[in-house]
């Protein structure tokens, strides 16, 4: 299966190892170099992200990108969220991010 990564409506193979996760008020993820973590409440339809950190290794660029435009979304605070058989779509007013199988 390939997965795809959606940023501002710009499609994108993903590499391996890119994922979201949330457990018990908890996010974390990787960009498949960098990981990040943090807290994250979900509610109904948003989800409130905080104390995000990230580990800086240096990285090719197409991970190096994959991360700052997790960031660029979840940094925003509280995102508005929806999961379909496409996948994961967070909204923070025009930014936008999807991850989904393709």
């Amino acid at each position: 299966m390939l997965y795809q990564i959606v940023i501002e409506g710009l499609v994108a193979p993903m590499p391996t190892g890119v994922y979201l996760r949330f457990e018990g008020g908890r996010v974390s993820g990787s960009s498949g170099c960098n990981t990040l973590t943090g807290s994250a409440v979900v509610g109904p339809s948003t989800i409130r992200f905080s104390g995000l950190t990230t580990t800086v290794i240096p990285c090719p660029s197409g991970p190096s990108a994959i991360l700052s435009a997790m960031l660029f979304v979840l940094e925003t605070g509280a995102v508005a969220y929806s999961v379909d058989g496409a996948g994961l779509h967070l909204r923070a007013g025009t930014r936008e991010l999807t991850l989904r199988a393709g």
